[in-house]
C-alpha cells in the first residue's frame, strides 16, 4: 500500500504522508487492526515528530481504547505504540490511570517468555505512570507492582535490569506507603546487591537511584509513623550500610549518583545539625570526636562518621576529578554551618550540644559568603538530552566554595544536586528502536555466536583483574598493618 512506500522512503524533509488518517480509520476494523498498528511502530520509529503528527491527527483515542481489548496479538505492538506515546508527552499518565491502565501493562510484564525489549518497554511505561504523579503510584502500588518488579532484578538481561531499578525508585519518589511496602519487603538489601555484584555500570547506577530516592523523607507527626512503619533511623542506616560502599566503586558514574543520594541526607533539616556538629569537631584530621558529642549523636554516631569521613575522603581523592567539586558543594554547606554554630556559642557542653541538634537550621549569615539556592525542574519540563559524559562532563566547577540553604526534603536540592539518570535513560526511546530489536542484540546472550564470545572473553578479562586488584589490596593491608606493628 501506499503508505508502505511512503515508510521506506519518507523522511524528516518530506511532506508529511496524507495517507495517516486511513490508517486510523483501519484501527476501526478487527481484521486489519494488527497490520495498521504494525504500520504505526514503523512510523513511530521515525522520531518524536513523527508521534507528534500521529496524536494531531487524533490517534490518542483509538489506541486508549485498544487497551481494553483482551485479544493477546494486539499486546506487544500496543505496549510499543505507547511507551513512543508517553516518551513523547509524559501527561499521558493521567489518562492511563484513569482507565486503569497499569493493569495492562502489568499483565503484559507477567506474560511467560516475554522478550526483553517488550519487558523493558512495559517498565518505561509503568514508570511514566509513577513519574511525579501520586494517583498513578497508588495505583501501581495497589496492584502489586513493588513485588512483582523486584523479580525482574535477576533478570538475564541487563537492560531489564536498569529498568527494574528505575520503576522501583520511581514508584516510591516522595511516596511514603511505597517506601514503607519497600523496607518491610527489604527492597534495600536486593538493591543493594544489585549495586554492589551486576557487570553493568548502567544497571548498578540506576540501583542506586532506587536507593536513594527510597531515602530523604523524615516522619514527623507520630501518627504517620505508627501507620507506616517508616522509621526515620532506617535513612542513615540504609545510607551508611548502602550507598557508602558504593563510593568505591569503578564507574564515575555510579559514583556520581551515589553522592546525589548521600546529598538527600546530608542536606536535610533533620539530619544537618549532627553533621555540622561533627564537621566542627572533625576539622582537623586524626582527631578524636569528643564524648560529649558522641553522646549527642546517640545510637546513630557510627553511621554519621561513615559518611561524613566518607565523603570528606571523596572530596579529596577521587580519581575522577570533576567529581569532587560536586561533594565540595555538600561538604561545604556543613562546614558553613558548623562554623556558624562555632561563633554563635562560647561553650561546647553537653546541654549546648543537645540543643543544637534540635535547633531550626538556617545559613548563617556570614558577610562574604553569597547564598545560591536553584529551584528543581518543573515535573512537565521536557526530557533533557544527556550521556555518560554530558551528566559528568558539567561538573568543573570554580573550587569555591558554595553553601545551599538547608532543605527540607528532595524538592529545594540545586539542579547539580539533582540526578538526572532517570531523564537520561529515557531518551533512549525517543530514538530509533526497531533496528536494534532486529539486529539480534541477543547474539550477545548466545556464548556460541560472535558477539556472546567477546562478550564472554570481556567478563574473562574483567573478573582476572578484579582477583588481581582483590590480591594487591590484601597484600597492602597486610604490610600496612605490619609496618604499624614495627612502630
Amino acid at each position: 500500500m501506499a503508505f508502505e512506500v511512503w515508510l521506506q522512503f519518507g523522511s524528516n524533509s518530506k511532506p508529511p504522508p496524507q495517507q495517516l488518517p486511513i490508517i486510523l480509520q483501519m484501527l476501526l476494523n478487527q481484521a486489519l487492526r494488527v497490520r495498521a498498528l504494525v504500520l504505526l511502530t514503523q512510523f513511530f520509529d521515525l522520531g518524536p515528530h513523527a508521534v507528534n503528527l500521529t496524536l494531531s491527527v487524533g490517534i490518542f483515542p483509538y489506541v486508549e481504547r485498544l487497551l481494553q481489548s483482551p485479544a493477546p496479538e494486539l499486546r506487544h505492538v500496543l505496549v510499543f505504540v505507547w511507551a513512543k506515546i508517553v516518551a513523547l508527552d509524559q501527561t499521558c499518565q493521567v489518562d492511563l490511570v484513569k482507565i486503569d491502565g497499569q493493569q495492562y501493562f502489568l499483565n503484559h510484564l507477567m506474560t511467560p517468555l516475554l522478550p526483553y525489549d517488550q519487558k523493558s518497554m512495559t517498565l518505561f511505561v509503568l514508570s511514566v505512570l509513577c513519574h511525579h504523579y501520586p494517583p498513578g503510584q497508588q495505583a501501581c502500588l495497589q496492584h502489586g507492582l513493588v513485588k512483582r518488579v523486584i523479580m525482574f532484578l535477576q533478570d538475564p538481561h541487563p537492560y531489564v535490569r536498569q529498568w527494574a531499578c528505575l520503576t522501583l525508585g520511581k514508584v516510591w519518589e516522595n511516596f511514603e506507603p511505597a517506601k514503607s511496602s519497600a523496607l518491610e519487603d527489604m527492597c534495600h538489601t536486593q538493591l543493594f546487591k544489585v549495586a554492589q555484584v551486576d557487570s553493568g555500570p548502567e544497571v548498578r547506577v540506576a540501583a542506586v537511584f532506587a536507593i536513594g530516592t527510597l531515602l530523604g523523607k523524615y516522619i514527623t507527626t507520630f501518627m504517620f509513623y505508627m501507620e507506616t512503619g517508616h522509621q526515620p533511623s532506617l535513612d542513615l542506616a540504609i545510607a551508611s550500610e548502602c550507598l557508602v560502599p558504593c563510593l568505591a566503586d569503578a564507574s564515575p558514574l555510579v559514583r556520581k549518583e551515589v553522592i546525589l543520594a548521600l546529598a538527600q541526607i546530608v542536606l536535610h533539616s533533620r539530619y544537618l545539625p549532627p553533621f555540622e556538629l561533627l564537621a566542627h569537631h572533625t576539622r582537623k584530621p586524626d582527631t578524636d570526636v569528643p564524648p560529649e558529642v558522641l553522646k549527642a549523636l546517640g545510637a546513630q554516631t557510627n553511621h554519621y562518621t561513615k559518611i561524613w569521613l566518607s565523603l570528606k575522603e571523596m572530596q579529596v581523592n577521587d580519581p575522577f576529578i570533576p567529581l569532587r567539586p560536586l561533594v565540595k558543594m555538600i561538604v561545604s554547606r556543613v562546614n558553613a554551618g558548623a562554623l556558624g554554630s562555632a561563633t554563635s556559642s562560647v561553650e561546647t557542653s553537653p546541654n549546648n550540644i543537645r540543643s543544637q541538634l534540635h535547633r531550626d537550621n538556617s545559613l548563617p549569615s556570614l558577610p562574604s559568603v553569597a547564598h545560591t539556592t536553584n529551584s528543581r525542574p518543573s515535573p512537565n519540563a521536557p526530557l533533557r538530552q544527556s550521556s555518560h559524559h554530558s551528566s559528568l562532563g558539567n561538573l568543573t566547577q570554580a573550587d569555591a566554595p558554595v553553601l545551599l540553604v538547608p532543605m527540607d526534603g528532595a524538592s529545594h536540592l540545586p539542579d547539580a544536586l539533582t540526578s538526572t539518570v532517570y531523564t537520561w535513560a529515557c531518551t533512549k526511546f525517543n530514538k530509533p528502536m526497531l533496528e536494534s530489536i532486529d539486529s539480534h542484540e541477543d547474539d550477545e546472550m548466545d556464548p556460541l555466536s560472535p558477539q556472546g564470545a567477546i562478550r564472554l572473553e570481556r567478563q574473562r578479562r574483567n573478573e582476572h583483574w578484579k582477583m588481581m586488584a582483590s590480591q594487591l589490596r590484601v597484600e597492602k593491608d597486610r604490610q600496612y598493618h605490619l609496618f604499624i606493628l614495627y612502630l
